[in-house]
């Protein structure tokens, strides 16, 4: 059963009394406007991309590339990922699919673009000095 936006907002828990709702039809009626405070300032615009054969994606601010992606011993000092031990060494290379010769050659693209993707700071700033 549909119901309509004002029922669902009087139902959902009467987050809006029938009052309020009366007045903002009277004012929608009245000026043919919504009753709705516009923002004093945007801080950031969201944009909509079309990404090909993999749909879409949602940014803050416009679209950037990823910068090009550092060494893994770079990565792992930017962001404070111990890496000295023989322990340590063995646990990184366990969970990133490294072997410890790995150290000197950049991070997978795919890997670094999806750190940057979810992380906006990387993506405008590069890497974060060290923690």
């Amino acid at each position: 059963m549909l119901q309509s936006r004002r029922g669902f907002f009087i139902g959902a828990g009467a987050m809006l009394t029938t009052a309020l709702v009366k007045d903002a039809q009277s004012f929608i009626h009245r000026t043919s406007q919504p009753l709705l405070a516009s923002p004093s300032q945007v801080v950031e615009t969201m944009y909509w991309h079309e990404i090909p054969d993999e749909g879409y994606q949602l940014t803050l601010g416009p679209w950037s590339i990823a910068p090009p992606p550092p060494t893994w011993r770079e990565f792992f000092v930017s962001e404070g990922i111990p890496h000295r031990t023989d322990k340590e060494i063995e646990k990184i290379c366990s969970s990133h699919c490294l072997e410890p010769g790995d150290f000197g050659k950049p991070v997978q693209r795919r890997y670094w673009e999806g750190l940057v993707r979810h992380d906006g700071r990387s993506a405008r700033q590069g890497l974060s000095p060290a923690k």
